[in-house]
């Protein structure tokens, strides 16, 4: 399949997206990647590494354009190219406000079969386009934007008739196998499983067992698992810590909170009771 992944600024998709091809060539099924924000770049050697989206509107559409035609050229005949992904933008929200990342016309020329939308919990988000970039954007401003890219991709998609699926990133460990079933296995059943969270996140034996329940539907389906993404234990914490009087909360790696590959954070607990209603909907 050839698939358009997008997701906000702050995923760090790149990465992510380098892993699942590592994991699809150890499958013997390679899976080429075209990062277009690098590509870009490649275009513009006189801006410097995170300060693209800085420049004029105008010329990153043409940086972008030039990008995909390149990525069309490279990605065709479709029969010599099955299986691809395209690791992109539906919108950006920067200092020009929103504005969309993607021109029709090339999608249309690419022949893309699916589109992905990568997600991963907002606060990890936060954390990373903080360290990444010159920002003040809140954890709001953050949960905005993912919503906004979610919805612009689908979009897109429904567009072009296409399968559209929201893949979480991995709070612990990375999805990279169940984007590449996405991919490559375009007919492996899919579920959504459905296990206790809120009232048995301090019952470690209890959480030992949904852990090993979810290892096991991951080997053996594609799995949209909703633990994976879920900023109710940051907004219990958050509600808590402002009952205390306190100013900040402590989001540290749990089985439905954080993430383990980034260090403990801390954040407001302002900002989190600002996205509340975003969390219990």
């Amino acid at each position: 399949m050839r698939a358009i992944v997008t997701g906000q600024v702050g995923m760090d998709k790149k990465s992510y997206l380098n892993e699942m091809a590592d994991f699809a060539a150890a499958q013997g099924e390679p899976v080429p990647m075209y990062h277009v924000g690098n590509m870009m770049y490649d275009e513009a050697p006189d801006i410097r590494k995170g300060r693209i989206l800085d420049l004029p509107i105008s010329r990153l559409n043409s940086l972008r354009r030039a990008a995909f035609k390149d990525i069309i050229a490279e990605s065709h005949p479709v029969a010599d190219h099955p299986n691809i992904a395209v690791n992109t933008h539906a919108t950006f929200r920067w200092r020009h406000g929103l504005f969309s990342a993607f021109d029709l016309d090339q999608i249309e020329r690419l022949e893309p079969d699916v589109f992905i939308c990568l997600v991963d919990n907002i606060e990890v988000v936060h954390h990373r386009l903080h360290r990444d970039h010159d920002t003040d954007a809140t954890l709001k401003d953050c949960m905005v934007w993912r919503e906004e890219e979610i919805l612009a991709t689908e979009i897109i998609a429904q567009a072009f008739h296409k399968p559209f699926y929201i893949v979480s990133r991995g709070r612990h460990q990375p999805t990279t196998r169940t984007c590449f079933r996405l991919v490559a296995r375009p007919d492996m059943k899919r579920v959504y499983p459905s296990f206790p969270m809120s009232h048995v996140v301090d019952m470690p034996d209890v959480l030992a067992e949904i852990d090993a329940f979810r290892a096991q539907l991951a080997e053996h389906f594609v799995t949209f698992d909703p633990g994976d993404v879920d900023e109710k234990l940051l907004l219990d914490r958050a509600i808590a810590a402002m009952r205390e009087g306190k100013e900040w909360v402590d989001a540290e790696p749990h089985a439905f909170g954080g993430s383990a590959s980034q260090p403990p954070m801390r954040i407001r607990v302002r900002e989190v009771l600002d996205i509340a209603g975003d969390i219990d909907g």
